[in-house]
């Protein structure tokens, strides 16, 4: 679409300012309105990471900075001046522009982030096995011999991190077992932590 009057600097001046930069008007289609639907919406997207992503909240803090700054004078004004008041038509719309590609690019990260969120506590898994667990790791003749089977997932991709008590311990295969040489007549327990990648990086992380 084509813009007429590129460097009229009255029309937004008149429809979203006012005559008086220090006093920019009110009501329904002004700058002040915009400034306040935007103030709105970058709190309920920090509403939703608060505390628990402050990193994010600070950015959309800076994407969305609507206070008051210096023009090249050093004349302190406030956002609705600084955006609107006496500037061409072409470069009021390319600020009405900007702000809907940083609605949008905000609207993109809180998604990610809540996507994370809900991800974190997922197993994924790619490979299904018969385990057999046996109820007693000594038959002697004559005894039946039983055992827990059923059917397990793992990835193979991702193999787990085995924690033996007593500082032994080491990695190996999702279904593999675990192996280790005691110093001491004493139990012994071992468990098996595994170990997720991150959903958007890829890198290895802890259950």
């Amino acid at each position: 679409m084509g813009i007429e009057h590129k460097d009229d600097r009255e029309t937004l001046t008149r429809m979203l300012v006012g005559s008086e930069p220090a006093d920019p008007r009110q009501g329904p289609g002004t700058a002040h309105e915009l400034k306040q639907r935007i103030a709105a919406f970058r709190d309920s997207l920090k509403a939703l990471c608060g505390s628990r992503e402050p990193g994010l909240a600070a950015s959309l803090d800076l994407l969305f900075d609507l206070g008051d700054r210096r023009d090249a004078s050093g004349t302190r004004n406030n956002w609705e001046s600084m955006t609107f008041y006496d500037v061409p038509l072409v470069a009021g719309i390319a600020s009405l522009s900007k702000l809907q590609a940083d609605v949008r690019s905000a609207e993109n990260d809180v998604v990610k982030w809540l996507y994370r969120q809900v991800e974190q506590d997922t197993y994924k898994f790619n490979t299904l096995t018969a385990a057999v667990v046996p109820r007693s790791t000594l038959v002697m003749l004559g005894d039946s011999f039983q055992a827990d089977v059923f059917l397990a997932a793992y990835d193979d991709l991702n193999p787990p991190q085995v924690l033996l008590a007593g500082g032994c311990g080491g990695g190996g295969p999702a279904s593999g077992g675990a192996m280790a040489r005691s110093s001491a007549l004493r139990p012994r327990r071992w468990a098996r932590r595994p170990m997720r990648g991150d959903p958007l990086s890829g890198a290895p992380r802890h259950a």
